[in-house]
């Protein structure tokens, strides 16, 4: 009854630590929260059980993730409904107008 007991606590133990292996891909993505997280679970489920689907799968998990993509846009000196000079975004149509604006004194 006690080797039963051993050998079933063992057995859980084995499958535990080999799905935890098995899936471990997923987990390497999912801990910083990685943005291909998805992709990864897919090709590990799917294709993990061959070792290139493995190796594909921790390849996307360990990957960088993409750099976030920024656009300025700057309008000084545009035509049409915006302050001359200024940083200030186009006038609404309530009828605003431009902050004043500073001169410099001659010779400087």
């Amino acid at each position: 009854m006690m080797d039963e007991l051993i050998s079933l606590y063992l057995l859980g133990l084995v499958i535990a630590v080999l799905a935890t292996a098995y899936l471990l891909p997923v987990l390497i993505a999912w801990l910083p929260h990685a943005p291909a997280i998805g992709a990864v679970a897919v090709v590990n489920i799917a294709l993990g059980w061959t070792l290139i689907g493995w190796i594909a799968a921790l390849a996307l998990a360990l990957g960088r993730p993409a750099s976030p993509v920024v656009q300025v846009f700057s309008q000084l000196n545009a035509p049409n409904g915006h302050c001359q000079g200024t940083p200030y975004p186009p006038l609404l149509r309530s009828g605003a107008s431009c902050p004043p604006t500073r001169t410099r004194p001659p010779g400087r």
